[in-house]
């Protein structure tokens, strides 16, 4: 994840250690924005509770499968798998990027894993072919993080290098996948929500090239935390900053 891959100058809190910062305060909060990252941050109670959660689902899914131990019951295993995971990783980016140590912050960590939760109590009505449920218990989930997304590119216009293509192809995806409801086949009902399964996977892959393009453009510093141990033929590519984990959407360093 980004701060585990590059520091930024000026670093100083999160909503797991509190600490006073110089920006505008109030009771309810604001995003940080993307060029006050936080030097060595930890985890923090919330999100370790959170991965808990997922980790619970997941368990979920696979007494499910041994229900439906069919070649459909693997595709749909996986499928429920890979949404779970986009949602996961939206919610590492947010708050590795965006998390601050404010009442804000809490409250809508708490509502995404209750969010994430309901949603995972309509797993079973997926394996069995019924998706209403499930559809709309996802999308208020990704509402919140749209929202919050959107929330940082007001705070802060700057980073619309970033934001704004993802809020754009999530509404596209969002559109495909809450209009499936009414498709009156199931197969193509099936398959626009594999379409808006790729869509929100590949938005979140496509920022990589975006969070570099905004790195470059308002000249943020980074640096990588241990160049030496990149192999020697991607030694340069590391040092640079232009690996696959630089200053990215969330992903690890490949080196």
């Amino acid at each position: 994840m980004p701060p585990s891959v590059y520091s930024l100058a000026n670093t100083k809190n999160f909503w797991g250690g509190f600490q006073l910062h110089t920006e505008h305060k109030s009771w309810w909060g604001a995003p940080r924005t993307i060029t006050n990252t936080i030097a060595n941050r930890k985890i923090s109670w919330l999100e370790l509770f959170s991965d808990l959660v997922y980790v619970v689902i997941i368990h979920s899914f696979v007494e499910n499968l041994s229900a439906h131990f069919n070649l459909y019951g693997f595709v749909t295993f996986w499928v429920l798998f890979l949404f779970f995971f986009n949602t996961w990783t939206n919610m590492v980016l947010y708050f590795d990027l965006h998390g601050k140590n404010n009442l804000r912050n809490v409250c809508f960590a708490l509502l995404q894993i209750v969010a994430i939760a309901v949603t995972a109590t309509f797993t079973p009505d997926v394996f069995a072919g019924h998706y209403t449920g499930f559809i709309l218990a996802y999308s208020f989930n990704q509402l919140i993080y749209m929202y919050l997304y959107l929330r940082t590119m007001i705070a802060d216009p700057l980073h619309a290098t970033t934001t704004q293509p993802f809020l754009i192809t999530y509404v596209v995806g969002e559109a495909l996948f809450i209009g499936s409801i009414w498709l009156p086949n199931l197969a193509v009902q099936q398959a626009v929500i594999v379409v808006s399964l790729l869509i929100f996977i590949g938005t979140v892959m496509a920022e990589n090239g975006n969070f570099d393009r905004e790195f470059r453009q308002r000249q943020i510093p980074f640096e990588l935390n241990s160049p030496a141990s990149c192999p020697g033929s991607r030694r340069k590519a590391c040092e640079s900053g232009t690996s696959p984990g630089s200053p990215s959407a969330g992903w690890p360093a490949s080196c």
